[in-house]
């Protein structure tokens, strides 16, 4: 009858809460396997002209387990867009994401660079 599962067969996992953070003044401080979210808006004119926000991080601290964005639709006016990328922590240490909002006018064009934050994480 219907979809899923059995009540027999359903079971209980416990996950940890997945934080998400804006401001990079705050130190990111997860375990090893522990994922996060870096959560931040490309606001109405730089979305305007296709800007989007990009991550740099060391592959070998952290892991880009997901990524997405939505548009912010107010009144059917788009006034920007969210991006969040979801990162887990691979092995202790300390380490940097550079989150870089550019927009490329055209394939061989130069970026342009709308504005630049610098999360720090703590893996133990």
């Amino acid at each position: 009858m219907g979809c899923g599962v059995k009540s027999s067969e359903v079971q209980t996992v416990t996950t940890r809460e997945v934080n998400t953070y804006t401001n990079q003044d705050q130190v990111i401080y997860i375990d090893i396997g522990q994922e996060f979210i870096i959560s931040l808006v490309v606001e109405s004119e730089p979305a305007a002209q296709g800007a989007k926000w990009f991550a740099k991080y060391d592959a070998d601290m952290l892991k880009l387990t997901n990524s997405e964005f939505e548009l912010i639709d107010k009144d059917k006016q788009e006034v920007g867009s969210i991006f969040r990328y979801q990162f887990a922590g691979l092995k202790p240490g300390e380490t940097q994401i550079t989150m870089q909002c550019l927009t490329e006018l055209y394939i061989d064009s130069p970026e342009v660079e709308w504005d630049k934050k610098v999360f720090s994480v703590n893996i133990e």
